[in-house]
């Protein structure tokens, strides 16, 4: 394993200690889900990231998000997981997916992304006993 490659297991690690961490004292779910949100977001050099829950009515509820500048959209921001949504590519498939752009969807969720200027995003599932999240 490279010196690079070292470096990354560490932090990895050391997110999911802060993570665990919060959990074991009990903090409220909103206060762990915004810290995975940012710690993803660190750990993986992005803008923006963002934590959903699938609602039994095909629609997805936003429970946290990170920004590295400015606000994130906010939380409790719900959505239908239309076509072309990266929350429906990974509801549909159970799987990681990746959208590269947004140009043209006729989506809520997509305009908003549009908005926010993202060009592409990456999804992927929260499983809970088996089951995706939500």
């Amino acid at each position: 394993m490279s010196h690079d490659e070292l470096g990354r297991l560490a932090d990895e690690q050391a997110a999911l200690r802060r993570v665990a961490t919060l959990v074991a004292r009990g903090v409220p779910p909103a206060e762990v889900f915004a810290a995975v949100a940012e710690e993803v977001g660190r750990l993986l050099g992005t803008d923006l990231a963002q934590l959903g829950r699938y609602e039994p009515d095909e629609t997805v509820t936003r429970v946290a998000g990170w920004s590295r500048e400015g606000d994130p959209p906010p939380v409790g921001l719900r959505y239908p997981l239309g076509e072309g949504v990266l929350a429906a590519l990974v509801w549909r498939t159970g799987r990681p997916a990746r959208l590269d752009s947004y140009a043209g969807v006729p989506d809520p969720g997509a305009a908003l992304a549009r908005q926010l200027g993202i060009r592409s995003s990456v999804g992927c599932p929260i499983t809970v006993q088996g089951r995706l999240w939500g």
